[in-house]
């Protein structure tokens, strides 16, 4: 199973994760991930549900991003706070998350953007998607005690001062990205669960997947990004 996901197919996504991401993760969650993430990746059918799925729900958050199976054009760098929005958008929200945000699967469409992510894509379980939700609010909202209760319910506990680490210093308003401190960062994380014997959750195979195709986007395309704002917009469209 483990050569299923390591294929060609997946080599682009795992690449971006840290090198030493699988030493640290379980093999019982690595092997209950790589089912998941696996049959899914060939599983055309759920793929076109989800992708059609995720379209309705931007389209109702009124989100400018049209899903596609294929790009009208040439792929191209599109603003980095459009895409911050659609990554908040479906941690949010919850359900089938679709994991490819690389720079390569987007183009610009006036002032709307044309998504075609390849085929890998997971569904949130409820009690991961509830602390993850608690775990976004907690830091912009500067909730600390909602934070803390977020990573518990996420195995987390250990490493709380690490993962405050991960989400950055400061108000969040002007943010470069780079994946190689990314890849440290979480790998910081997951040392400090291991150091302490934690159990981790297994959905944070995908949800890595998804923050470094996220992150490799972002440092592409240069810049500072206010995430802050991103985020409440994300947050706000989905109240309404």
């Amino acid at each position: 199973m483990l050569r299923l996901i390591k294929n060609a197919e997946w080599k682009p996504f795992l690449d971006l994760l840290s090198p030493r991401f699988f030493d640290v993760v379980p093999l019982s969650t690595v092997l209950s991930q790589a089912r998941t993430l696996g049959g899914n990746y060939f599983d055309t059918a759920a793929f076109d549900a989800a992708r059609a799925a995720r379209a309705q729900t931007l389209m109702g958050a009124h989100v400018p991003v049209e899903l596609a199976s294929t790009l009208p054009g040439p792929a191209s760098l599109v603003p980095g706070a459009q895409v911050l929005e659609l990554y908040f958008h479906q941690v949010l929200l919850g359900g089938t998350v679709l994991l490819d945000l690389r720079a390569e699967c987007f183009a610009s469409r006036g002032e709307r953007l044309v998504w075609a992510p390849r085929p890998a894509f997971v569904t949130l379980a409820p009690d991961f998607h509830r602390g993850l939700r608690d775990l976004y609010f907690g830091f912009y909202e500067d909730d600390a005690a909602r934070f803390s209760t977020a990573t518990r319910t996420l195995g987390l506990e250990a490493a709380e001062g690490a993962l405050r680490d991960q989400f950055g210093v400061g108000d969040q308003s002007q943010v470069r990205f780079s994946l190689p401190d990314f890849q440290q960062r979480f790998q910081a994380v997951f040392d400090a669960c291991v150091a302490s014997g934690a159990q981790l959750h297994p959905g944070f195979i995908g949800l890595g997947v998804g923050l470094a195709t996220l992150y490799a986007h972002l440092e592409q395309s240069g810049g500072t990004h206010d995430v802050r704002a991103a985020f409440f917009r994300a947050a706000k469209a989905l109240e309404s």
